[in-house]
């Protein structure tokens, strides 16, 4: 079994995140991550994301899927989280998916 696990830095060489700015974000990402685990069929409960691994500083963490997968469904979830990430989703991705993607920047200075 596999695990799928998200780098996130907020922030990068600043002090702190305003918590309404902060709170926006996690509210977006978590939302985007369940419309892509939908998107790829991946098993388990979608709300079971959990962020870990907290650094000082810049806010660092990482963002976890809680239930294993199989390692073909994690490496299908990192390679298309990464095709939305570069701009070039495949086609199975729901417009609405890419959109809610988009909704993470909006948060972002």
């Amino acid at each position: 079994m596999a695990k799928i696990r998200i780098p996130v830095l907020l922030n990068k060489g600043r002090i702190g995140i305003p918590l309404h700015k902060l709170g926006a974000i996690v509210k977006e990402t978590e939302m985007f991550l369940r419309m892509l685990a939908d998107d790829i069929e991946l098993p388990g409960d979608r709300k079971q994301w959990l962020g870990m691994d907290f650094q000082s500083g810049s806010l660092g963490y990482n963002i976890e899927y809680i239930p294993p997968v199989e390692p073909n469904k994690a490496i299908q979830f990192a390679t298309t989280f990464d095709d939305i990430r570069r701009g070039k989703p495949a086609p199975s991705v729901r417009s609405n998916t890419r959109y809610q993607y988009a909704r993470i920047a909006e948060q972002l200075d």
